[in-house]
């Protein structure tokens, strides 16, 4: 969770968003999975692809996440609280728990939404490996275009993260080698490299 609340404040950073701002987007990320303590122990820890009904038990963590925030409002602020309820909607009406469209998901919770399909496309789960950046971004790319992700936040994402990891080498069309430097702020699939013979 704490690699995903990072991303999401960065992107925060990147759109040029107020502190409060972010700091409130970093607590929701933080709280979004509370209310998975009141899912099933098997559900949680299933190593297998869910099928529907299962799939639906676990998408009403939402709710139960909601539920346990609303107990605190006196500590958790307004915004990490709609982060933490909003962040599985999807623009195009597709995500849980209420099927909201963009126009009724706070931007706040439009780029934890993106910042969590990252981290986790590159990160490697029980029942598959970790995606590379680059692919993680592409499936983001498609999302907008198929109206699941807002344009915006994914923008804010590749200017943040750099497709192409730091330190690794890549090699160009003409045959020359290339150590990454830093990412391209505005061509994302161009990082800024060291060209080797």
């Amino acid at each position: 969770n704490d690699e995903f609340a990072m991303l999401a404040t960065s992107i925060g950073v990147t759109l040029g968003w107020d502190e409060k701002t972010i700091l409130e987007l970093g607590m929701g990320c933080l709280l979004h999975n509370i209310g998975m303590s009141r899912v099933p122990k098997e559900l949680r820890d299933s190593s297998i692809v869910l099928g529907p009904a299962q799939f639906a038990e676990v998408a009403l963590h939402p709710l139960h996440t909601f539920d346990i925030l609303e107990a605190n409002t006196h500590i958790i602020p307004p915004l990490s609280r709609l982060v933490a309820y909003q962040i599985h909607e999807r623009c195009d009406g597709t995500g849980y728990p209420r099927n909201r469209r963009a126009g009724a998901i706070h931007e706040a919770a439009k780029v934890a939404a993106v910042a969590d399909v990252f981290v986790a496309l590159v990160s490697k789960r029980p029942h598959r490996p970790p995606m590379l950046p680059h692919y993680a971004a592409v499936h983001l790319l498609h999302g907008v275009r198929e109206g699941k992700f807002d344009s915006a936040a994914v923008r804010a994402l590749l200017k943040t993260v750099s497709l192409y990891p730091i330190g690794s080498y890549l090699e160009l069309k003409d045959g020359r080698i290339g150590r990454v430097l830093r990412a391209h702020r505005e061509q994302y699939a161009r990082p800024v490299v060291e060209l080797w013979n």
